[in-house]
């Protein structure tokens, strides 16, 4: 018997096209609680992240640095050994020299 009855069950649901039609104002988004603090913490994250990067970049620059001069130092020490009659081996000590001339130019 209720299922033959007429289709209006819920006299809300014909009354919101009528209100539409009045010109009536959007309504505003709901406000996202926290949006500022949240948008705040994002930056600072960003900033962090940079931070650290540039950090890392540095240190692994002087690592790099350091590396480098090291083996400098170890070729230069292994040039300077007597060959025959105690005396330098030129051809090995130019090329370490050459070799820091050229990486001077390129920076």
């Amino acid at each position: 018997a209720m299922l033959e009855e007429p289709a209006i069950s819920n006299p809300l649901s014909t009354s919101a096209p009528l209100q539409q039609s009045r010109g009536k104002r959007p309504r505003r988004p709901k406000p996202v609680p926290y949006e500022k603090e949240a948008r705040v913490a994002q930056q600072r994250k960003e900033e962090t992240d940079a931070r650290r990067e540039a950090a890392e970049k540095g240190r692994l620059e002087r690592q790099h640095k350091i590396e480098e001069r090291e083996r400098f130092r170890k070729a230069m020490a292994k040039a300077r050994t007597g060959g025959k009659n105690g005396q330098r081996k030129l051809g090995r000590e130019s090329k370490v020299l050459l070799e820091r001339v050229q990486s001077l130019i390129t920076e």
